[in-house]
């Protein structure tokens, strides 16, 4: 699983365009094969925000990640 979403991560960053939202929408339409609700919307930009908080506190943890 960590592979799949590093993977995913990847495309995200050379095939997404636009800002954090833009990207949760297309990555969210790459997955699903649709467009997320507003509810779903609201969870991906809130687990975003989580995620970056929590690897910028630990960058030496997320760069093993990489």
């Amino acid at each position: 699983m960590v592979e799949a979403a590093r993977r995913l991560a990847q495309r995200i960053l050379s095939e997404g365009t636009g800002d954090v939202a833009a990207r949760a929408n297309e990555s969210f339409r790459w997955v699903t094969s649709r467009e997320p609700t507003a509810k779903e919307k609201a969870i991906l930009l809130q687990a975003i925000e989580s995620q970056l908080a929590m690897f910028k506190d630990q960058e030496a943890q997320a760069k093993l990640l990489v």
